[in-house]
């Protein structure tokens, strides 16, 4: 009788993929982390649209590329790749991350000074505007962007004369990377939903890049018209207009006197909006003088830069280009501003209520769910809060400890807006480490349809 030998049966116990029972119905956590980051990824490189950059942009020195030694030979051929990485593009796409409410802002302001020119100036379009407001019109002696009331006069008839395919053209944003992102965006966003239709729990992850998506979102629709990655402006010859013509009541001859750094301030209507004043200093010791002089008012300078658009310093007639935050043209603003800052305001909240969308989601520890139910609570408030603070300090005596007094409290308010942005960004990835099984499961889309 053959013996039938007995080979060992290997026993494959049913292993859950991610803890789902389902390999069909379910999800894996690299799925979910992978749509999570390409989406935010995409939103962020597709809705940014920078302003034109300087005649001779930054560049990393060559000897911080490749140094002196074996891979020397090789500088002719590395030196061209690094130069050709955009640096400013990148740092304005980590500040979009860290501050995509900010950037929605800027946003919106050239909105309406892109929409303010085209309605002002007849025969020019909502391009023109944007290219007006991102420094694209230069001129050609000197090469200094077109942005004060008395070039506006003098270069009028020239902008005239620019089409709006001319201005196209300088745009390099591609439909390919466009359209890739509205299918990327539309279909997270429908996964989304379907998981809330169907009561099933999502990550903490989902919910921080849906209020991304959001956002970014809005920010598209501002810059919708607006040139992307414009490398250089146009030069536009001197033309004044000719006599007679109706644009001379548009624009004064003599541009506004100069203000000095105390002064400059940003005007809604007639209402002006300080950050801080330098006289504050006179109220108090000579250690805080000090401190206010060199950290809190260039602080000040800066926020009001990103914030408002407002550059104390600048100067087109001895620069190349406009600043990066640049929105709004020096002496003549346009009248609604205050729509554009109750936007700001508005969106902003916006983002960090979404944010508290994930108020009751499952977190490993109570007190990381604290610090996301916290940061989301001062994401949503801030904002508002800030603005009235402003307005209160305003109300005040130039130069009062009042006034100081409520400068430096938003000051704290935004020092603890910046702790609140970055533990949304860290939490989300902190609470992977523990999920619900149910999160896995991927929504029923027969029983959504």
């Amino acid at each position: 009788m053959p013996v039938i030998t007995q080979y060992p049966v290997l026993a494959i116990a049913p292993v859950a993929l991610d803890t789902c029972d389902n390999i069909y119905d379910c999800r894996t956590l690299r799925d979910i982390i992978g749509g999570c980051l390409s989406t935010i990824l995409l939103c962020t490189w597709v809705s940014l649209h920078l302003n034109v950059p300087p005649l001779r942009p930054r560049r990393l020195p060559e000897q911080h590329i490749v140094s002196q030694g074996f891979f020397a030979p090789l500088r002719k051929i590395i030196c061209p790749i690094v130069h050709a990485i955009p640096l400013k593009k990148i740092e304005m796409m980590l500040l979009a991350l860290i501050a995509p409410e900010l950037m929605m802002g800027f946003a919106a302001r050239q909105y309406i000074v892109a929409r303010w020119f085209s309605t002002k100036y007849s025969g020019v379009s909502r391009t023109h505007g944007f290219f007006f407001a991102m420094g694209g019109f230069v001129t050609r002696d000197g090469h200094h962007p077109i942005v004060t009331k008395k070039q506006l006069l003098q270069y009028i008839e020239g902008i005239k004369e620019i089409t709006e395919e001319d201005i196209v053209e300088k745009s390099k944003g591609d439909n390919l990377s466009k359209a890739w992102t509205f299918v990327q965006v539309g279909w997270f966003s429908a996964k989304y939903f379907a998981r809330v239709k169907e009561h099933l729990p999502m990550l903490v992850l989902e919910t921080a890049t849906f209020a991304f998506a959001l956002i970014y979102g809005c920010t598209w629709w501002f810059w919708r018209k607006k040139p992307q990655d414009v490398s250089e402006a146009i030069r536009i010859d001197l033309v004044f207009p000719a006599p007679g013509s109706d644009q001379t009541h548009h624009v004064q001859v003599e541009d506004d006197p100069p203000k000095q750094d105390s002064d400059v301030v940003t005007p809604v209507n007639n209402i002006r909006v300080k950050p801080l004043d330098d006289s504050l200093a006179e109220k108090w010791p000579p250690a805080t003088e000090t401190f206010h002089r060199h950290f809190v008012a260039g602080v000040g300078h800066r926020l009001n830069a990103i914030v408002f658009g407002k550059y104390q310093n600048f100067d087109p007639m001895a620069s190349d280009s406009v600043p990066s935050f640049w929105a709004i043209p020096v002496g003549e603003e346009p009248t609604n501003l205050p729509s554009v800052l109750g936007c700001q305001i508005l969106c902003a909240s916006l983002f960090g209520g979404v944010h508290c969308c994930a108020w009751n989601a499952r977190f490993p520890s109570i007190i990381e769910m604290w610090m996301w139910r916290g940061s989301a609570a001062l994401i949503t408030g801030f904002p508002p809060l800030c603005f009235l603070l402003l307005g209160i300090s305003n109300t005040f005596d130039h130069g009062s400890v009042r006034r100081g007094v409520f400068t430096y409290t938003n000051y704290g308010l935004i020092a603890l807006y910046i702790v609140a942005r970055v533990a949304l960004l860290i939490l989300p990835f902190m609470t992977l480490r523990s999920s619900s099984p149910r999160t896995f499961v991927d929504a029923d889309w027969t029983a959504i349809f």
